[in-house]
């Protein structure tokens, strides 16, 4: 499954040079994993009340360009899902006027852990959503 989330970066992001600090692209990446639960209308499973915790555990970035203030950027992401676990690769482009040059690209995966901080299976309703995204894109296929 793919998602886009976009929006501008904002001065207190940046140094005095007006270029973004390289701790805030996660950031950005972690905004988009949750404007995407937002989306697809699970929000709800992440948090203390849910009893399930998305816990990064693993993340790797790959930085090319910079993003500076007056930027406004883009975060790709697509969603894999990986028994356990789950994973965003994800790619951030500037919005420019002159074209979308890819200033990050990156990879999260995630796994459920309980409020004790214990590995747990992901909600069902999230195993749900995977098991439909893979059917919905095998029809896809086979109309081809």
């Amino acid at each position: 499954m793919s998602f886009r989330f976009s929006r501008p970066v904002h001065l207190y992001e940046t140094d005095l040079m007006g270029v973004v600090h390289h701790s805030n692209y996660i950031r950005y990446m972690e905004e988009a994993r949750f404007a995407w639960l937002r989306e697809i209308g699970l929000i709800h499973l992440h948090g203390a009340e849910s009893n399930c915790v998305f816990a990064v555990l693993d993340i790797h970035v790959e930085y090319k360009s910079p993003l500076r203030w007056g930027d406004t950027f883009v975060v790709e992401l697509d969603v894999v899902s990986m028994r356990s676990r789950f994973r965003f690769d994800a790619t951030i482009r500037a919005l420019r006027d002159e074209g979308q040059p890819v200033v990050l690209r990156g990879t999260v995966t995630l796994v459920c852990v309980n409020n004790k901080l214990q590995p747990i299976k992901p909600p069902a309703e999230l195993v749900k959503f995977f098991v439909h995204e893979a059917e919905k894109k095998k029809e896809i296929l086979n109309e081809s």
